[in-house]
Formats: structure tokens, sequence, C-alpha cells
């Protein structure tokens, strides 16, 4: 786990200076997928847990989306 918390930490910081944002949306995925499932599979009351981390992170995925994709279209 501290192998976890450590991408946690550099990927939250590239984030925030705005850093390669495709790549670090890309890393951060599986990452913020994990700790969505475990909680809505095994805590009877998620929704504490789950919003206020599912909801930033997708409104960041749908604001870069177009910057992901541009090379594509």
């Amino acid at each position: 786990m501290p192998t976890t918390k450590i991408a946690e930490i550099l990927l939250g910081l590239l984030m925030i200076i705005g850093f390669a944002m495709p790549l670090t949306i890309l890393l951060i995925a599986p990452i913020v997928f994990v700790i969505t499932l475990l909680h809505l599979l095994h805590n009877p009351k998620p929704w504490g847990v789950v919003i206020p981390i599912t909801i930033p992170y997708a409104v960041t995925v749908g604001f870069h989306l177009p910057a992901i994709f541009a090379r594509y279209f």
C-alpha cells in the first residue's frame, strides 16, 4: 500500500500543477476505480467515500476529454 499512496500523492501533485494531464488521468484511473469498487462492494453506506472521490475525477476527465482525444480526430 505505500506504493499506491506514493502514486496517489505524486499523481495528485501533477494534476494540481497541470503537468501531463492525459497521462496523469490515465495513471490514476485504476486507483480511483479500485477505491470506488471496493467501497461499493464492502461498505454498507459507501456514498460518503465514493462521491468525494469519483465526482472530482469524473469532472476532471470530462474537462480534459477533448485534449485526450484531440490527436485522434
